[in-house]
């Protein structure tokens, strides 16, 4: 038995930190501030986990027993009780009990495609003699969608770049959130949504997809 405790404290403490802060929070009644640090699984029983933590305030460790409720029967059920109580504590906190830490870069056509249309208008913005007296023209483009692309371009290049500070602000930072992205992750997932909007929205929420299903 002393083994599988062993083995469970490992893993816990090296891959669910995020679910030892929830349950500190949550079940231990201890405000998640920068003063908390270091928090770590000690044991667990049947009945209990023994969390350990530091507070900025405070010289020595704290131990803080959290209730397993009901007892489980035996160690095998922990791996599904602790998910259990994972997804309820992240729940309170108004989390995911799942950290997303990685980035979905442009891979489909779609993306690839968006990435296009931004370049073009990009072009036409810094460069608009060579988009529609030099590239345009050589690709045959109709003389009527080149004449509204050379009065529009300014535009439509102002309003997707608004756009895409919209949906960062009210529909990326909720995720990023939710799912405890850190701010170097951050800084990637705020670029790529600044250049391609949604579709970097999207790549992210499969990214979500793919850990809930594990």
């Amino acid at each position: 038995m002393a083994e599988v405790q062993a083995r469970i404290v490992a893993h816990m403490n090296k891959d669910h930190k995020i679910a030892l802060e929830d349950y500190l929070s949550v079940y231990g009644n201890i405000a998640i501030d920068d003063k908390i640090a270091n928090i770590t699984m000690k044991d667990i029983e049947l009945d209990n986990i023994t969390l350990s933590f530091n507070h900025f305030d405070i010289e020595f460790p704290i131990i803080k027993p959290i209730p397993i409720d009901p007892p489980m029967k035996d160690l095998s059920e922990a791996r599904i009780r602790l998910t259990e109580m994972a997804k309820y504590c992240a729940s309170k906190r108004g989390f995911s009990h799942f950290q997303v830490a990685e980035i979905g870069y442009p891979a489909s056509l779609g993306d690839f495609t968006i990435l296009g249309v931004l370049l073009i208008l990009l072009t036409g913005f810094f460069s608009p003699t060579t988009l529609f007296h030099g590239i345009l023209p050589a690709l045959h483009c109709p003389p009527a969608l080149v004449s509204f692309l050379a009065a529009s371009t300014k535009s439509i290049l102002i309003c997707t770049i608004l756009i895409h500070l919209l949906e960062i602000q009210l529909v990326l930072n909720p995720l990023l959130k939710k799912y405890r992205v850190s701010f170097d992750y951050k800084l990637e997932w705020w670029f790529l949504t600044f250049i391609d909007g949604y579709f970097t929205i999207r790549r992210f929420k499969k990214i979500v997809a793919k850990y809930e299903e594990h």
